[in-house]
């Protein structure tokens, strides 16, 4: 019998080793924008809490607007988090904050800020592009995620 269960947990241990915990760690969903001028703005909505192991009425997600040139390559992203509560009738934003990434060095974030309305988390931020010290390209972006009643983010 001890050498049943040895060989069990061996075997458990040995797959989950072999088991890639990245492929499972967010759900998705994922919109392109495109811009007159060949540009674009990807978002991308990543939920933390799909594959949480309690069941709970809340949500924890991340909404990500990344800034690509004509040529894709990222110039910059900024992105909004939200956690919400929810119970079958209605949302509440219980927390929002907003952070961002620069890319290419051109680029500045001349402000940002996260705010929270009812059920959404919402991220408002400005982009300054910059050439000798000129600007030469000013990108106003607001990014709201959102949650239903029933807990389904957008």
């Amino acid at each position: 019998m001890k050498r049943f269960l040895y060989i069990t947990l061996v075997s458990f241990i040995l797959l989950g080793s072999t088991f890639d915990s990245s492929a499972i760690a967010y759900s998705s969903n994922r919109t392109i924008e495109y811009l007159e001028d060949g540009y674009y703005i990807e978002t991308i909505i990543l939920n933390d809490s799909d594959f949480s192991i309690c069941a709970t009425n809340s949500k924890s997600a991340k909404k990500t607007v990344t800034f690509y040139d004509s040529a894709d390559v990222a110039q910059w992203s900024i992105t909004i988090n939200g956690t919400f509560s929810y119970n079958g009738s209605s949302a509440t934003c219980t927390s929002a904050s907003i952070s961002h990434t620069i890319l290419d060095s051109a680029w500045k974030i001349a402000s940002e800020t996260a705010t929270k309305s009812g059920n959404k988390a919402i991220g408002n931020a400005q982009a300054k592009r910059y050439f000798l010290g000129i600007c030469t390209r000013t990108i106003e972006k607001s990014v709201t995620l959102s949650c239903s009643s029933t807990g389904v983010l957008s």
